[in-house]
């Protein structure tokens, strides 16, 4: 198996770095090799097509996490592929109700951000990376009034944010459950 990275708890990778063409290729092997993993990271410069490809993955059970990019520097993401992986993303029939989702750098607009506020796939979620992303107020707008009330933390640095969607989200029910939030670097 390709793991980088691991983190390791009570003796268990419980976290690790596996590229997404070796996730779907090993999924297998992977959830009997390290039957607690909670959280992978697939890389960056991913594309919707290979996240399409994990749809006949049986992803592991306790599999609570997942982050990647779509932006690599040789390979710039083509306009509106971070919102076409978060559709595919939480379009696969076996992913488990996530609690952490991380999914900087790439290009996720305020479509995107009404996908992961509306997904009964987040409605767990304790923790959203969304920085250096392309969300506007219309996308802080769904995600303080859609179905997250698990979260805990949110990652909106470097943005497209406006004094308006700040007022949106200071106003929000969202805003008195958050226990870390960061908004800096937003225009």
């Amino acid at each position: 198996l390709c793991l980088h990275r691991p983190v390791f708890a009570r003796g268990f990778i419980t976290e690790a770095d596996i590229p997404i063409r070796e996730f779907a290729k090993n999924i297998d092997d992977i959830t009997k090799e390290v039957p607690l993993l909670e959280r992978v990271h697939l890389g960056m410069g991913v594309r919707p097509e290979e996240i399409a490809k994990l749809k006949k993955c049986t992803f592991p059970p306790q599999l609570k996490g997942i982050s990647f990019g779509t932006y690599y520097k040789q390979f710039p993401a083509p306009k509106g592929s971070g919102d076409a992986c978060i559709q595919e993303l939480l379009a696969l029939p076996n992913l488990p109700s996530l609690e952490y989702l991380s999914v900087g750098g790439s290009d996720i607009t305020n479509e995107g951000a009404h996908l992961i506020a509306d997904s009964k796939k987040t409605r767990l979620l304790k923790t959203l990376r969304l920085s250096r992303n392309s969300i506007g107020d219309a996308g802080i707008d769904h995600l303080c009034n859609g179905h997250l009330n698990n979260l805990i933390a949110l990652d909106i640095e470097n943005n497209r944010l406006s004094a308006k969607a700040i007022e949106i989200l200071r106003t929000s029910p969202l805003a008195s459950q958050l226990e870390r939030l960061n908004i800096s670097t937003n225009t």
